[in-house]
Order: structure tokens, then sequence, then C-alpha cells
């Protein structure tokens, strides 16, 4: 009986001490804190992706050319930094769902696998489906820095300050532009004045503070750009093998350019204001900005011209497709459901990459053809509302579902409208009032007097001095003036008074 349970105890003590021994070993190297993770790996892709995205229509053609899209991008990786990797083999992609709230696209860790060590780079699921990433860029950025911890070790890596290390990647990855233009769009949505840029820029170079998110990045990877602008893209990759070497960064930098810290300081600062005047030129900020306070002011026709001049002038600005959006805005304002719906298409049919700004867009385009009794375009820009923007507010699919509910009772599907309009009068913050007249209204031409009469009752109710109360009244009067001739006539409603 001793001896039975003797046994299991002396292999448990065995396994522990094995566990203790192994953690020993691995801490030298810092791997002991990976992650244990499990991959079905195939071709350098992990297979197993379950998330939210998993049976959407667009993720599967995207991610077959994941495998090849990768070789491109280690390869690039290694190319701009000079650096090769031992084994390209244990450089993983993974797929997952990032929190919304998360700003996050892309990430890389080193982990422990059934293969052994991977490293191992995520991409955000969402962003890869909607089109958001440059998926490209993303990868080279992340390979980048898996490429150093792969040659240096991950606690030397670690030790490396990260502004070098983002510095690197986002010089290696091309994202510097996208980046600069990230920076003008922070101050433009924090609605800074544009006299005020270059203030925010003079902040960045001194340090004395960053309200801009995108900002230290960026200024990590001007550096790295102004020595290849200046002294080639081989002396970067020198300075890219001495950190990896273990040399002082500062005597690197110095020794890539041939100046002295202070010096290339002075040097970095007076490129990056160059590139940022460029940048901000470019960006069409300052006429924006002009066209906004124009409105303000009530001139609404000179900030409309203001912003089709932006457009036509700057089509590849950062700000064109938010110029097309307010351009719609305002016309819509002046009731030029024309120009309106134009605007709103280019943005939805040009701009799709422009998430923030789709599902208003297409909503108002919708309105917009509704105003111009298109309704059979109408419908089918919401019906693309509905299945392509599950996310949007609750108000604005709320106002989608009157809309609906309006241009299905002008085409005469009165049942359907009547469902819409339905769930219209308890979710359209803005459109609830007209929803319940065109309720009443498509059960009225349904022969549903009882149920029109409630939904009649209902807007007396909520909204006592509506305008809409005589007419529908009268209406239902006429209605049950003609019913009881016999004649069962159909009504030509007359909602329009």
């Amino acid at each position: 009986m001793k001896s039975e349970l003797f046994a299991p105890a002396v292999g448990l003590l065995l396994v522990l001490s094995f566990g203790l021994v192994m953690d020993g070993f691995l801490s030298g190297s810092g791997r002991q804190f990976y992650p244990i993770v499990h991959l079905d790996i195939e071709a350098g892709v992990d297979r197993p992706y379950r998330g939210t995205y998993a049976r959407d229509p667009r993720f599967l053609p995207l991610v077959r050319n994941m495998a090849s899209l990768r070789v491109r991008a280690l390869r690039e990786a290694q190319d701009r930094t000079g650096l090769s990797c031992y084994e390209p083999e244990r450089f993983i992609i993974r797929f997952k769902d990032y929190p919304r709230c998360s700003h996050f696209g892309a990430s890389n860790r080193p982990v422990r696998a059934e293969v052994g060590d991977v490293h191992l780079v995520t991409l955000s699921a969402e962003q890869f489906v909607m089109g958001v990433m440059d998926v490209h860029d993303s990868l080279v950025h992340e390979f980048i820095h898996c490429v150093m911890r792969e040659k240096m070790g991950d606690r030397a890596y670690l030790s490396v300050p990260k502004w070098i290390r983002e510095g690197v990647a986002v010089w290696g990855a091309g994202q510097l532009r996208e980046l600069s233009k990230n920076v003008i769009a922070d101050v433009f949505l924090a609605n800074h004045d544009v006299l005020s840029v270059q203030h925010e820029f003079e902040r960045l170079l001194s340090k004395r503070g960053n309200y801009l998110k995108h900002g230290n990045y960026l200024m990590n990877a001007l550096l790295f750009e102004y020595i290849q602008v200046n002294h080639g893209e081989d002396a970067v990759r020198f300075l890219i093998a001495e950190i990896v070497a273990g040399r002082d960064f500062i005597r690197a930098f110095e020794r890539a350019t041939g100046f002295e810290w202070h010096q290339l300081m002075m040097r970095r600062d007076q490129f990056t204001r160059m590139h940022f005047e460029g940048i901000l030129v470019a960006s069409g900020l300052q006429e924006f900005q002009v066209a906004q306070q124009l409105h303000r002011l009530g001139n609404r026709e000179a900030a409309i011209e203001r912003l089709y001049s932006l457009v036509q002038l700057r089509p590849d600005s950062m700000l064109t497709p938010k110029a097309w959006y307010w351009i719609g805005r305002w016309e819509a304002e002046k009731k030029q459901y024309d120009q309106a719906a134009e605007a709103f298409a280019t943005v939805v049919y040009f701009f799709s990459d422009h998430l923030g700004l789709q599902d208003d867009s297409r909503y108002r385009l919708a309105e917009c053809y509704s105003h111009m009794n298109r309704h059979e375009m109408a419908l089918y820009e919401l019906n693309r509302f509905f299945e392509d923007h599950p996310s949007a507010s609750d108000e604005l699919r709320g106002d989608a579902r009157y809309f609906a509910g309006y241009n299905y009772y002008k085409l005469g599907h009165f049942q359907t409208a009547m469902r819409f309009l339905r769930r219209a009068t308890r979710t359209s913050p803005n459109h609830d009032h007209d929803a319940y007249y065109y309720l009443s209204l498509a059960h009225l031409s349904a022969g549903e007097i009882l149920s029109s009469k409630l939904a009649l009752a209902e807007l007396a109710y909520r909204y006592p001095r509506s305008d809409r109360l005589d007419d529908l009244r009268e209406q239902i009067r006429d209605y049950l003036r003609i019913d009881k001739t016999g004649g069962r006539e159909t009504l030509a409603l007359h909602e329009d008074r």
C-alpha cells in the first residue's frame, strides 16, 4: 500500500524538479515568460480563426493570399533592415478580434508552441476585412520587430529604447507619410486652428508634451528618414547593424552620419519642419477650416464653393472625402437634393475605406433619394445600409427604418411599410412623429381603419400640437365617407396638403 502511494509522489516530485530546472535554464533568455499558444500552421498562417468575421464572405478570399503576402513582407523587412532571419518558417501570422475600443491593428510577440518558439504576428480581423489597414505595411512593420528580436534575443531587444525600435519599424514599413497625415487629422478632429498646427509640431520637437496620439511614432521615424534622405539607405542599415550588435546607440548614430548627437538633432528638427510644411499644404486643412468658418457665419454658398475648390485642386487630400460629405450636408440644407446625392454617392462609392463616413453617407444618400421621389434607389441604399453597417448607431438605424417604411409606402407595399414604420415609432429619434403619420396612412390604404385610428390616436397623444393631425383626421373621414357609399375605391391619399 505504501509503495503504491510512494511511486506517484516520486513521479510528481521529479516533474516539479524538471520544471524548476527548465525555468532556471530559460530565465537567462527571458523565455520562461513566453505564453504557450496552440497553433495550427499552414504556410506560415495560423488557420483556426473562429471569431466574428470567420464566416464573412469578404474574409476567405483575402486570407487565401496571406501566405504569399507574408513571404513578400518578410523579404521586404529583411531588405530594409539589412538583416536576415535564421528561421523564416517560425514567423507566423494569426488573426484575432481586438476590442472595439482598441486602435491596434497589428502586434507581435514571441510565444511557445508545439513546433517550438515562434514569432507570432497578430492582425485585427476587423481592420483586415474592412480594408482599414494596409496589410502589407503592417506586416513589414511587425516583421522588422521580429527579425531584430530574433537577432538580439528577447531581453536584449527590449533593452533597446522604444523610440528606436518603433522608429526603425515605421521607417522600414514606409508608414511615415500615412502617420504624418494622421497627425494632421488629429489636429483637425481636435478642432484646432490651422495656425496652431506648427506650434504643436514645435511641441513635438521639444518634447514638452504631446496630445497627438500618432506623434511619438512619427517623430521616432523621422530621424531614420532624415538619415536615409541625406546619407543613404546603407547608412540606416549600418546603424541598425550597430544597434543589433549592442553598440551604444548615440555613438552608432554619430558614426552613421558623421555628426555629433546635438548637431544631428538640429538637422533632424529642420528636416521635420520642412516635412510637416509640405504635408500641411497638401492636406487642404486650411481651405477646409475656412469653409467651416464661412458656414458658421451663414455664408453657405461661399462655404460650398470653398469645398468644391478643395476637392478639385486636391483630389488626393486626406480631407477630400470629408469635404464631399459636408458638401452633401450643406447642399441638403438648401434642399438641393440632386447635388447632395451626388456628393454622398461620391463618398460611398469612391472612398469606401473611410469607415467613419460610410454609414452616415449611405443613410443620407437614401434620404436624398427619398426627397427626390426615387423610391427604388432609396430602398436599394437602405438595404445596403442595413446589411453593410450592422454597427451603425441606434439613432441612425432608427431613422433609416423610418425612410424604409416611407419609401415602401410610396411604392404601395403597405404591409412592409407598416413593419418598418412600427419599429421606427419606437427607435427613430428624429422621425418618430412622421413614422406615426405614415403608419396611419399605410393602415388606411390597406383598409385597416381601426389600426389607422389607433396610430392617429398615438400621434395625437405624443404630439398634440402636430400640424399633421387635422390632415390625417380629414383623410380618415374621406375614407369613411367613400366607404359608406359602397364605392370601396382606392384613395389618392393627400398627405402633402
